[in-house]
This record gives structure tokens, C-alpha cells and sequence, in this order.
């Protein structure tokens, strides 16, 4: 399902359906109050240098 839908632009999947789905370690989703989306800092930092390519460079 992900790879025949991963070119759309309305595709969305969120953090915990992605770990569930692909067995993916490094990415933690919690939910609640105190909840959040926590990555391993490599994956972050390239998460980072996608968004803004600027930091790829500095």
C-alpha cells in the first residue's frame, strides 16, 4: 500500500502506522499530554537538511 501510493501528493501516513508498517527502529510516536514524535538524531538532522537544504552546507 505505501509504495503504490508514496507519489501522491495527498498521500499521508503518520509516524506510528509508518513504524508499524516497515518495522522502522529509530522513530518513537506517543500520544497524551506529554506526548510527541521522537527521532534518532541522524535521522533528524537529515529530516533537517531535507526541509532546509541550507544546513546540508553549514
Amino acid at each position: 500500500m505505501i509504495k503504490s501510493q508514496a507519489g501522491l501528493n495527498s498521500y499521508k501516513i503518520s509516524v506510528k502506522d509508518w513504524v508499524e508498517k516497515t518495522n522502522a527502529i529509530g522513530l518513537k510516536a506517543t500520544a497524551g499530554r506529554y506526548g510527541g514524535t521522537y527521532a534518532h538524531p541522524d535521522i533528524a538532522f537529515e529530516f533537517g537538511m531535507w526541509i532546509s537544504p541550507i544546513l546540508k552546507f553549514t
